[in-house]
């Protein structure tokens, strides 16, 4: 199937605990990352899509999307959104980033999957992941 839509460049960080990282330093790279290797600028990017599942239980976060202009300050006054689907997200990122596409509302967009799972305890990771089924109940902080 013909989307019309070209992936011009990628970046992926390495799996695993990441010590000295931060849910903010993993964007930073990805978006560095992804541009380099699309050798494009961040002024010919028309709108930013981030996939990250549970950035305010995860990371105390909740609008991520926004940081890219910390990132690259060329970012400044681009659209930019957070797309959260649980297991999804990075793949609701890049289906909404098509759609933009494909309406002719912008040519060329960067898209993150961003996640940052391992500074909580079990409890806390599990609490977390949880928040992402059927929950009828008020959870009680620990």
């Amino acid at each position: 199937m013909d989307l019309g839509v070209n992936i011009i460049g990628a970046y992926h960080s390495s799996f695993g605990k990441l010590e000295g990282e931060t849910l903010y330093t993993l964007y930073e790279k990805a978006v560095k990352g992804a541009l380099q290797d699309a050798e494009i600028e961040a002024k010919a990017i028309d709108g930013v899509f981030v996939g990250n599942y549970s950035g305010g239980a995860f990371n105390r976060q909740e609008n991520i999307a926004s940081y890219g202009v910390n990132a690259i300050p060329e970012l400044r006054h681009k659209p930019m959104y957070r797309t959260e689907t649980a297991c999804s997200s990075g793949s609701s990122a890049i289906h909404m980033a098509i759609m933009a596409i494909k309406s002719g509302m912008m040519k060329r967009v960067l898209v993150v999957g961003l996640e940052k799972m391992t500074d909580l305890d079990i409890a806390g990771v599990t609490e977390a992941l949880a928040l992402a089924t059927y929950w009828p109940k008020k959870v009680v902080n620990r």
